[in-house]
This record gives structure tokens, sequence and C-alpha cells, in this order.
């Protein structure tokens, strides 16, 4: 296991800790992930803690910022992922806006930060993929990021750059990898693929406001009549809006999978898209998958890596 390094805030080591009893990660693509360790009582992360509230974990290139510990049969230290400290700052609310998702982004992060000097906002021109989007309240930073950035299947970090001494943003794109997950592979157990009609339906109704007055609109996708036209009622605004609903609310189908075998940074990254494929006697099942988080843990001399993932929509069954 690697040590956990304890820096505070101006980025000045204040502790090296080789024998953590065990360390848990977790971490998203478009989120705040969580960190979790425990300690002896002879550790000196207990005398660092109580007296230092600012600091910053670093594990190789995991890293979070410490929320808190509890000292009970052994010492257990809690943090988030460096992500959510931009839950600590505000956007306020803005007219309804089209640009590119990464330049408006780094837009609000910048604005929200200019008060900090060694804060730096990473440019990233091969991102194009564009948004419109408007806000009439003031929201946390990071929630603004995911919920704009997660339209579009982006994620974002803040990175602690220890070298660098700043704080450092950035938007991020997964690739497609050219990779197969099944157990016909041998990189894959515990598949299973599961379908229910619970949330289906193909038709609906919808609350449109025309001049201050509200007006409820009925759509039909026209694929079942009868005993098989089942109805709903959609969040939309829009007779195309209520339509994506309502094609989004016909996937009963569920895959998952634990991947074996591969490992995080070298066959995968955060954000990256695999196939995964769920063969069982006659059911064939075939799908694109985004990896949107990792749990990674170390305990008593064993470590491990477990990927979660999510459908890609909109992506058609092979």
């Amino acid at each position: 296991m690697e040590d956990l390094r304890f820096y505070d805030y101006e980025f000045n080591l204040r502790h090296i800790e080789p024998l953590a009893e065990s360390v848990n990660w977790q971490m998203y693509y478009n989120g705040i992930g969580q960190f979790e360790a425990y300690f002896s009582y002879d550790s000196d992360v207990v005398a660092l803690l109580t007296s230092e509230p600012y600091l910053v974990v670093v594990q190789g290139e995991r890293q979070a910022l410490i929320t808190g510990f509890c000292a009970g049969k052994n010492f257990a230290v809690f943090g988030r992922t460096v992500n959510w400290l931009l839950q600590k700052r505000l956007v306020a609310p803005f007219e309804s806006c089209t640009g590119k998702a990464e330049e408006l982004a780094r837009g609000w992060v910048q604005t929200a930060f200019s008060d900090v000097e060694n804060f730096v906002c990473e440019e990233s021109g091969e991102i194009a993929e564009e948004i419109t989007i408007s806000q009439d309240i003031y929201k946390p930073l990071s929630e603004v990021l995911t919920n704009a950035l997660s339209g579009v299947h982006l994620g974002h970090d803040l990175i602690f750059d220890v070298l660098g001494k700043c704080w450092r943003y950035q938007t991020k794109k997964g690739k497609e990898r050219l990779l197969t997950v099944s157990e016909d592979e041998h990189n894959a157990y515990d598949t299973s693929a599961s379908f229910d009609f619970l949330d289906l339906s193909n038709s609906g109704w919808f609350e449109e406001k025309v001049n201050g007055e509200s007006e409820w609109r009925f759509v039909d996708n026209g694929e079942k009549t009868g005993i098989y036209r089942w109805e709903s009622i959609l969040n939309a605004q829009t007779d195309e809006e209520a339509l994506s609903e309502l094609s989004k609310s016909e996937k009963g189908v569920g895959l998952t999978a634990k991947m074996s075998g591969l490992q995080y940074r070298s066959d995968y990254e955060l954000g990256d898209v695999v196939t995964v494929k769920i063969a069982k006697g006659a059911l064939l099942e075939t799908a694109k998958m985004r990896i949107i988080g990792i749990h990674l843990w170390y305990e008593e001399g064993l470590c491990g890596e477990q990927p979660m993932m999510e459908e890609v929509e909109d992506e058609l069954r092979i």
C-alpha cells in the first residue's frame, strides 16, 4: 500500500503515514467522492488531525480533503475528494445561455474562485460539446457543474497540485475503449441482465404554460394501441421533451457486471465507455456502459478495485 501523505492547504507536507490499518476510496467522473481510513492510536495522524482541521490526504494520484474523524475502537478519518471544495462556492442566477460546456464550466469556476491567487482553470479546446442552460436561484458550484456536464457526458476534477502549489480545475471527457467486458472474455463475474416493465409507458400528459396559464397536453409515440397503450405523467414542457422522456422510459433492461483482471489507469479511466456483454443460455444482451466511478480499497496487505458503470443513454443495443 502506498503511503498516505498529509498536507495543509498551503501545500506544506505535514506527515507521511505508512501504516494505515485500512483505506477506502470512492471516486467519481462527475461528482464528489469519499475517503475513509483507520489508524491505531499510536499513529501520529491522531495528534495531527486533532490540532489542524484544514488538511489534504494524498495517496499516489488519489486526493481528498479531510472533513472529520471519529475516535472509537480505532481512529477513523473521513474525507471527500477535492471536488468537494467546489460545493463551498455559489453560482448566482443567470439568463439562458448557449455555449461550449467546457467554456461555460470554466467561466463559473473562475468567477467563483477569483479571490484565490493560486487557483488555475485548465483550458481544453478539444471538448466541443454545447449546452443551453439557465438558473433562477443561487446554487452550489459543484451542483451546477455536475448538472451541466452530465447532459453531454463530461466530467470534472479539482486537483491539489503539490508540485505546482496550486488548485487546478479541469473538465474531462472519457474515451470509448475497444474493450468488451464479459465472462466469456474472463474479465467479468457476477454478471446479470434484468428486465422490468414497472416504469414503461408509451404515452402521457405534461403541463405546458402558455401566456402564464397552464394547459395539459397529451403525447403518444404511436407504437402501441388498445390495452398495450400505457400513460404516465411526464416532466416535460414541450412535445419534443415529452417524446424524449417516453423513449427513455421504454428501456426496461439493466445490465450489471463486476470487472476482474483489469486495472484502473492502465485499461480504463473514469468516464470511459466499454462494451458489456451478458450471455446466459438463450439470452444475449450487449450495451455500451460508461465508467462513472471506482471503489478502491487496501486492507491487511490486500488491495482491490471495482468500477461503477451505467448504461450510455441513446445507445442502440447490438
